[in-house]
Order: C-alpha cells, then sequence, then structure tokens
C-alpha cells in the first residue's frame, strides 16, 4: 500500500510549480490587457508579455535556484549564512511589509470588482472584511492542505480559461489581430516593466524551497510554473483583441468579464461571465492566501515560539486597514504600481545580492581547499 507522503509537511515539486502559478495569477489576468492594449497597435501587446514572460521565467528560476542550494533551511537561515544576520532580518521584514500590502491590494480589487458585477449596495468594509475570514481561515490551518487547494482551484481555473478561449473563437474577427510589429519598438521597451509586474510573485520560492522534499528539481518545477502562465496571458489577450478589438479592450475595466460576457452557452447559462467571474475570484483568493502565508512564515522563522494560529489571526487588523486605504479606481491603480515596483526591486536586489555572496563563499573555499 503506498503511504501519505505529505505528511511530513514536505511538498512536491508539482506543489512548488503549483505555488508559484497561484501567486502569479492574480487581478492582472482581468486588468492587464486593456493597459496594454491602450498603449500598442492591434494585437503587438503579445510581444511585451511574451518577453517579460521569458524575463520572468530566469527570474523564477533564479529565485529557486539559490534557495535549493540550501535545502532545508529557510530563508533566515541561509541569507544570515551570506549576508549576516542582521541584514537577512532586515530582508525579512521588508517581504513581510511587502506581503502584507500584496493581501491589501487584492483584497480592495476584489472589493471593487465585486460591487461592479454582484454586490454593488454592499460597503466595501463588508466585501474586504467577508474575503479575508475565509484567508485567515485558509492560512490558519495546514500548509499542505493548503496547497493541496491551490492545485484543485489552479486546475480548475486553467481548464475554464482554456475552454473560454476555445470558445471566443467563433466569435473572433482575425483582422483585429493584423496588422503586427506596427507598435514602435520604444513602447515595446517602455511597457516592458509593466509586463514584468504581471508576472510577480516568485518571490515566495525564497522561502518556500524549504518545504521541497526535491530542491535540485525546484527551479525547473518553478519555471514550468511561470511558463503555464506566460502562455494562459499570451492566449487571453490575443482572445480579448480578437473579440473586442483594440479599442474596445483598451476602454474597457475588465476585459476578460467582458469576453466572458460575448460568449452565449447555447441556453446552458445566460450569463456565463458570472460563473467564470467566480473562477477568477478563486485566483485572486489564492494569491493572498499565499502572500499571507509567507509573512506568517517568516514571522515564525524570526520568532520560533510563536503560535502560528496567534500570528495569522493578529495581523488580521493590519491587513484589514491596508485593504480599505484606496478609496477609487485610480488610486488602486497607483497602489498596484507602487506594491508590484518594490516588490521586483526588493526580490531583484535580494538574488543579487545573495548569488553573488555565494560565489564569492563558494570561491573561497575552493581556495582554502587548494
Amino acid at each position: 500500500m503506498r503511504t501519505v507522503n505529505y505528511t511530513d509537511g514536505k511538498i512536491s515539486n508539482v506543489a512548488i510549480g503549483v505555488s508559484v502559478s497561484s501567486m502569479v495569477i492574480a487581478v492582472g489576468i482581468l486588468t492587464y490587457p486593456r493597459l496594454l492594449a491602450s498603449k500598442t497597435e492591434a494585437a503587438d501587446g503579445w510581444v511585451t508579455l511574451l518577453t517579460a514572460g521569458i524575463l520572468s521565467i530566469m527570474i523564477t528560476w533564479v529565485i529557486a535556484n539559490i534557495a535549493s542550494k540550501f535545502p532545508n533551511q529557510s530563508f533566515l537561515d541561509y541569507a544570515s549564512f551570506l549576508l549576516s544576520r542582521p541584514v537577512a532580518i532586515a530582508i525579512s521584514v521588508l517581504y513581510i511589509i511587502v506581503c502584507w500590502f500584496i493581501v491589501g491590494y487584492e483584497l480592495a480589487f476584489i472589493a471593487d470588482i465585486s460591487q461592479h458585477y454582484l454586490f454593488d449596495r454592499t460597503p466595501t468594509e463588508v466585501v474586504v472584511l467577508a474575503f479575508l475570514l475565509v484567508i485567515v481561515y485558509a492560512v490558519s490551518g495546514s500548509r499542505n492542505a493548503m496547497f493541496r487547494m491551490c492545485f484543485g482551484f489552479m486546475a480548475i481555473s486553467i481548464i475554464a480559461t482554456i475552454v473560454l478561449v476555445f470558445m471566443s473563437l467563433p466569435f473572433g474577427d482575425f483582422d483585429h489581430l493584423l496588422p503586427v510589429f506596427t507598435t514602435d519598438w520604444k513602447t515595446y521597451i517602455k511597457e516592458l516593466p509593466n509586463g514584468i509586474l504581471s508576472y510577480t510573485g516568485g518571490f515566495i520560492l525564497l522561502f518556500y524551497m524549504k518545504l521541497n522534499r526535491d530542491p535540485k528539481k525546484g527551479p525547473k518545477s518553478a519555471a514550468i510554473g511561470v511558463s503555464v502562465v506566460v502562455i494562459l496571458y499570451v492566449s487571453i489577450y490575443l482572445a480579448c483583441i480578437a473579440v473586442l478589438g483594440n479599442v474596445t479592450t483598451a476602454n474597457t475595466i475588465y476585459p476578460l468579464v467582458e469576453l466572458a460576457n460575448t460568449i452565449h452557452s447555447a441556453g446552458f447559462l445566460d450569463r456565463i461571465e458570472s460563473l467564470y467571474y467566480v473562477i477568477w475570484i478563486t485566483t485572486i483568493f489564492l494569491t493572498c492566501i499565499l502572500a499571507y502565508d509567507v509573512s506568517v512564515m517568516i514571522i515564525t522563522d524570526l520568532f520560533p515560539k510563536a503560535n502560528k494560529k496567534y500570528i495569522t489571526f493578529g495581523i488580521c487588523p493590519i491587513i484589514f486597514s491596508l485593504s480599505i486605504l484606496p478609496a477609487n479606481y485610480y488610486q488602486l491603480g497607483l497602489y498596484a504600481s507602487i506594491v508590484g515596483y518594490s516588490s521586483i526591486i526588493l526580490t531583484v536586489l535580494t538574488i543579487m545580492t545573495l548569488n553573488m555572496m555565494y560565489f564569492f563563499k563558494r570561491k573561497k573555499k575552493q581556495e582554502i581547499k587548494q
């Protein structure tokens, strides 16, 4: 009889790939096609999405690779070895803050889109609190159960999105995709940072890799996880342009929801966009629980005697306060830019420093042996 291998608290490489995909697929799947279409001609935005995706795959691989060099060690442990403990603590605290702001932004976005499509008379604070309590409940439980939930929800989301893209083909006008490469190359470069923002989230591997049973294969699994997201994003963008056109996509707040609204299900569902709305909300929910859980993990690494459940419930008021900061859609966009760029800058500086110090320490060790 085969034993249940997740009772040891470890996770597989499949879970590593799924966790990265779950973290990366967030609100960008709903909003970024509009932003990209407003800056590019026809369907040329796929160039930016693909280029940014390749760069994100490389960054994710580097993150997983440096973390895999120290199996079964927390970020605090190997960062203390490479950089010094005060620096490791400082970086850990910064990541706690970044994770809190990510959850706060995602909750604020959920409240905004929920008022557009579901709860138009419900106060924002009530919607945020309802989602936040579900997140707290998920994080306070078993971490392995959380990863299994990510696998189930991600499978449903990916399959549903693929079905949507194929269902939209008969409604598409492929002349909307032409002509190609008419956008100025300077625009591609200018939009590249925003493209990378839509793939942020790989930093969680700095902390989750210690749970991996087979760290050597972790970087490959992480890269595959982001690759799935890249293919999904490019397909969604092309479907939006083909069905809605560049101008309509650029002037629609949530193009993907509008894309679902154009698909008729032959009498099975009159408002199929409501079903897809619920499915996509689960992807945002997964991003929230992963970011929330990473912050809890960092705090428990800093304070080993602290109770996980007390920490999970204790930071709940902080997250709630951060989630009600944006007062309108403009502030929500500004919030996203600040959180996204902060995450990217912190992650790039961290992995560059870690890899440099790892290289110097390994070189010094080899010189001593000789």
